[in-house]
C-alpha cells in the first residue's frame, strides 16, 4: 500500500488493511481539516474528511441547531422531508368552516376552535373537498391516527 499521509510504499495486511504507515501518519492524516460554509448560517469552520464524505446532500452544517433549523419547513429545501409543502396549514383549512362549525365531529370539544384540526377522510392532503374534510380536536385527531377508533359509523 502506500501511505495515505506520506506516500511511502508499506506492506499491511490483507484482510483489514491500514490506511497509513504508522501512528504518526494516521494522527497527522485524521486530523487534516478542510475549511467549509455552513449551508445555514454561513459561518466557516473545519470537517474532517470522513465526516465530509458522508453527507448525502452535499451540505455541511456548523451545529445541530443550524441543521434542524434548516430540516425545518421553510428551511433549505434540498433537505427537508419529502412530505413537506404538500398540504395546506390548519388555518387554510379552517377557512372552509364557520367558527360555530369547528366543533370535534367525534367528542363535541369546541371550548377552543384552535385546538380543533380538520383532517382528510381520505388522507390525501390535495383532495380539499368540504365533503373530504372533518373538524376533530387534537386529542381524537391522534388517536385516529394511532387507530384508537375509526370513521365507521361516525359520518353520516
Amino acid at each position: 500500500m502506500v501511505c495515505a499521509e506520506c506516500d511511502i510504499k508499506f506492506i499491511t495486511r490483507a484482510m483489514r488493511p491500514y490506511k497509513c504507515c504508522s501512528k504518526e501518519c494516521s494522527y497527522k492524516w485524521r486530523e487534516k481539516k478542510e475549511i467549509v460554509n455552513c449551508a445555514k448560517c454561513k459561518n466557516k469552520f473545519a470537517i474532517t474528511p470522513s465526516k465530509k464524505k458522508n453527507s448525502k446532500s452535499g451540505l455541511y452544517f456548523c451545529s445541530r441547531k443550524c441543521k434542524d433549523e434548516a430540516q425545518r419547513i421553510g428551511g433549505i429545501r434540498e433537505i427537508m422531508p419529502p412530505h413537506y409543502g404538500i398540504g395546506k396549514s390548519q388555518k387554510v383549512y379552517r377557512g372552509f368552516f364557520k367558527n360555530e362549525e369547528l366543533v370535534c365531529k367525534r367528542c363535541g370539544y369546541n371550548e377552543f376552535i384552535e385546538c380543533v384540526d380538520i383532517h382528510h377522510i381520505d388522507e390525501n392532503k390535495e383532495n380539499n373537498n368540504r365533503n373530504n374534510l372533518v373538524p376533530l380536536c387534537a386529542c381524537c385527531h391522534r388517536a385516529l391516527y394511532s387507530k384508537l377508533w375509526s370513521f365507521e359509523g361516525l359520518l353520516v
